[in-house]
This record gives structure tokens, sequence and C-alpha cells, in this order.
């Protein structure tokens, strides 16, 4: 597991607004304690309102939102081929997201919307 991936699954760990011990934290990582301990250091230096210590635990003092990730069309279709199920639509732009999206998925759908949104632009630059 890539070390962003690993940093944003620790945030999404904390959520819960529970105590996390580093070690559980690391048997779910698949990584050891010491990499978990740097990554909640390199959480807490950037900002993200973490507390707790070494040997004790750790939470998240107050609620975290992450901003949308805009995708490229390219990386929609790339993300469908690789059957993702966390889109969905919101005007004209497709955002990545686990809670705004069920297990229901249409990917016919958003690559349609991407066409005609890519149709669109086309159409006014020429």
């Amino acid at each position: 597991m890539r070390r962003t991936d690993r940093l944003f699954n620790i945030i999404q760990l904390f959520r819960d607004g529970r105590l996390h011990k580093g070690a559980d934290i690391a048997e779910r990582m698949e990584v050891s304690l010491h990499t978990i301990y740097r990554d909640i250091e390199t959480l807490i230096g950037s900002g993200v309102p973490i507390t707790g210590e070494r040997g004790v635990g750790y939470m998240m003092t107050e609620p975290v939102f992450l901003p949308p990730l805009n995708l490229t069309p390219s990386q929609i279709i790339d993300a469908l081929l690789h059957k993702s199920t966390f889109f969905f639509l919101q005007s004209d732009t497709v955002v990545f997201t686990r809670q705004n999206v069920g297990t229901a998925f249409d990917p016919e759908r958003v690559i349609k919307h991407v066409l005609h949104m890519l149709n669109e632009r086309i159409q006014q630059i020429g």
C-alpha cells in the first residue's frame, strides 16, 4: 500500500471517533508499529486534529472533511474499467467519495455523461 493511501485510510479509520491503538492500526494496515507512529506524526503535522500518545492510543478530536477529488474524463474511464464503485454525478463534475454512493452504480450513465460534457466543451471552444 502506498503511503498516501495508508494516510488516507488512517484518517478514515479515525473518523469513527473512537480510540485506536497504534498496534491495532499497524496490524490492520499491515505495516510496522513504527511506521504507524511516523504516519500519525505526519498527519498531526499536516493539521489533522489527532490526539493521543504511543502505547495508549489515538483519536481524532474533531471531524475532518476531505475535499472531493475531481477527476478528468480519462481518469473516470480508467476507474470504470477497474470497476470502481465510488462515483456519483454532481452537476458537471464527477466526484469520488464513499459516503455519497451506495452499491448501485451505472458505468454506462457515467460514460454518457462524460461524453456529453466533452461534446459541450468542444462546441464551446469550436
